[in-house]
């Protein structure tokens, strides 16, 4: 098989051999068919060390990935008519070099994948050697060359990083390793569809939630929970949304006030929805580990506590520590909530009414 040289005309071939079964919802492509980011994600080996050769080998992407962007930014600045140029920096000083850096961590990952799969590496010099009797056996991506496969992983990087990044033209170093580590498992349409919520309402419609319990979800699950839960379950992030609507569906009133020992009245006006999301969220895999935390807190900012250890009145205590500060600070301040609210009295903590109930949300908008 003769292979294409023209970048233009190779696009659609090269980003199916690299993501092609990127999306949950689509068909698994099988083995064979399976672009680079599947093959790394359902059938590679990610445990154990790596081999001399395949260190080996890793240690020259990041140069030969340089290379190949800065020729092509070269190529596409000069005045030549070319269709080897599909894009161009646009402050190459900086961006050049996140994009290096990004686009050497993927194709990294996607290496060891072949290597780990017995298959040809993406800077292999047997390429040539492919003929039409082997097309069967050989993977798609092996057609194209590695200039192709680099450069469209590159523009890959360039087209969501606004999306991932609050700093797109220069990231930090963790939103550059967990934006690679996503691409490289997955790669853009799952990105987008997964940051702006597609893949959620696509969950939601198949659990057939009802509209106003949808809207709810939606309000949770905000872009930077979104960003939160990918990174930390990268192989399986639709799990993390089953194990959160779990967490949410067992908190109720009458489990609630049996497992503290409360009436359903005080459930009620204490663990408000909003606490109650912030606990199965943020304590996913138990959330009534946070739930005793919190009560155990709640007591000792209780009125005797209080006066007994602040040697104030009643009067005071009631007045001037409001329920719902305790209640802030025993979220908040868990490890030690008499010393914050010393620390608040002091006015080293700020607190207002409505604190709490947004907290959930601003910490991950």
């Amino acid at each position: 098989m003769e292979k294409e040289t023209n970048l233009l005309q190779t696009r659609q071939i090269a980003y199916e051999s690299l993501f092609s079964g990127e999306c949950p919802d689509q068909l698994q492509p099988e083995f064979n068919e399976i672009g680079l980011a599947g093959l790394w994600r359902v059938f590679s080996q990610k445990f154990g060390r790596n081999s001399i050769e395949l260190r080996n080998l890793l240690d020259t992407v990041p140069s030969k990935v340089a290379t190949i962007l800065t020729e092509h930014d070269e190529l596409a600045r000069s005045a030549t008519d070319s269709n080897e140029a599909i894009f161009s920096m646009i402050d190459p000083t900086d961006t050049l070099n996140n994009v290096s850096d990004i686009t050497s961590c993927v194709i990294g990952i996607w290496e060891k994948a072949l290597f780990k799969n017995s298959e040809e590496p993406i800077f292999s010099k047997s390429k040539d050697k492919i003929s039409e009797e082997t097309d069967k056996r050989v993977r798609l991506v092996h057609f194209q060359t590695p200039e192709s496969l680099v450069i469209e992983t590159a523009a890959v990087v360039m087209q969501v990083l606004p999306i991932w990044s609050e700093t797109p033209f220069n990231p930090s170093k963790a939103d550059k390793t967990n934006l690679a580590q996503i691409l490289a498992n997955w790669g853009p349409g799952f990105l987008k569809q997964w940051m702006d919520g597609t893949i959620l309402n696509k969950w939601i419609e198949k659990q057939s939630i009802a509209d106003t319990e949808a809207q709810e979800y939606n309000e949770i699950f905000t872009p930077g929970l979104l960003k939160h839960f990918v990174i930390n379950n990268i192989s399986d992030p639709l799990a993390i949304l089953d194990k959160v609507a779990k967490n949410l569906a067992f908190m109720t009133d009458e489990v609630l006030a049996e497992y503290l020992e409360w009436t359903e009245e005080e459930v009620k006006e204490i663990l408000t929805p909003g606490l109650r999301k912030r606990f199965a969220v943020n304590n996913i895999s138990n959330p009534l580990d946070a739930l005793d935390k919190f009560a155990a807190n709640l007591d000792l900012l209780s009125d005797e506590v209080l006066i007994e250890c602040l040697g104030w009145s009643e009067s005071d205590v009631i007045e001037k520590l409001t329920p719902g500060l305790r209640k802030h600070i025993a979220v908040r301040y868990s490890s030690d909530p008499l010393a914050a609210v010393i620390d608040y009295i002091e006015g080293n903590i700020p607190y207002s009414n409505k604190r709490l109930n947004s907290e959930n949300k601003s910490k991950y908008s």
